[in-house]
């Protein structure tokens, strides 16, 4: 296998900790605080004429980051113009990958693996409120040859036993990036085709994912995710999913680590906190508005979530 080795100009990438994000580029450091989500999407966005110079190469790491992401959606309705590989370290996330939100959707957790190809859309939605998440975007003309050869091309949702190797392969993409060495897109590059031939080993191993439990299950995802302030019940999401109440609680813990309750208790927390971080509305009527009519239980329940009461967490990140 033969590796272009055409540098690239600037190599950059993006990490985002408590919504604070970090542009490094091989020369200059810009320290972003506080940004809104429009800004941040508009940060994370690849940069076309770069994917364009280097689409020329064999293979090219284009960018790399580490998100711990506070916001609860993101959207990329024209996807990017490269791959994107991203892999869940901590917490929840709901992804769907059509722009009419009916197309396939997964649950991702700690272990799970999501790849998009150019120009596929791209959705997620926070479930808990912990995220890590490692994503690369590379490009080139033998990208989608070397995913087919790592069986990695059929679907775009994988679920492994979380292993501190990936993780390790990921930070030493970072840390090339970053450094002023003439040998760091060779470095880069190896490291990617290292990540994903670790990936399809694992995979090979036997610890993948139930793709068809999690589309059995996607109508009772899409509900939680859209519907939660109205009053849903089990037996409804269990109907939806062709379930008996029993069978679709089992498989949907088994799926996403959850019970379907603790499920929908996560979407509407983490929407009141959005709702607080971001408005002027009324305890009351957010209450409302993540479908709990009760103030009291609702400011209950929010600090048995975050460890603080709603007026608390709103003068702490307003």
């Amino acid at each position: 296998m033969i590796i272009s080795l055409k540098a690239a100009l600037w190599n950059r990438y993006y990490c985002c900790r408590n919504m604070q994000y970090i542009a490094l580029e091989t020369r200059r450091c810009f320290k972003i605080p506080e940004m809104d989500l429009t800004k941040v999407q508009a940060l994370n966005e690849p940069d076309h004429d770069e994917c364009n110079m280097h689409g020329n190469n064999y293979i090219h790491v284009h960018s790399c980051g580490i998100s711990s992401q506070e916001y609860r959606y993101f959207s990329r309705p024209t996807g990017s113009p490269d791959y994107m590989l991203n892999m869940v370290a901590e917490g929840s996330l709901y992804y769907n990958c059509d722009d009419d939100k009916d197309g396939e959707t997964y649950f991702a957790t700690k272990g799970s693996i999501v790849i998009f190809k150019p120009g596929e859309p791209q959705y997620l939605t926070n479930v808990s409120s912990n995220i890590t998440r490692y994503w690369v975007h590379f490009l080139g003309y033998g990208a989608q040859q070397i995913l087919e050869e790592c069986h990695l091309d059929k679907a775009r949702f994988y679920k492994i036993k979380y292993v501190k190797s990936l993780e390790e392969i990921f930070l030493k993409i970072l840390s090339e990036l970053q450094s002023m060495s003439d040998y760091k897109v060779i470095k880069c590059n190896a490291y990617l085709l290292d990540l994903l031939s670790e990936i399809a080993r694992l995979i090979d191993s036997g610890a993948h994912y139930d793709k068809q439990l999690n589309v059995r299950l996607a109508p009772a995802l899409k509900t939680m995710n859209t519907q939660y302030r109205k009053d849903i019940n089990i037996d409804e999401l269990a109907n939806l999913c062709y379930m008996s109440k029993y069978h679709f609680i089992r498989a949907f813990k088994d799926c996403t680590g959850y019970t379907p309750y603790s499920y929908l208790t996560n979407v509407r927390i983490n929407v009141a906190k959005d709702l607080l971080k971001n408005s002027n509305i009324k305890i009351g009527n957010i209450s409302d508005a993540v479908g709990i009519s009760d103030q009291l239980y609702f400011s209950k329940l929010f600090k048995k979530h975050t460890g603080k009461s709603p007026n608390k967490y709103r003068r702490e990140n307003v």
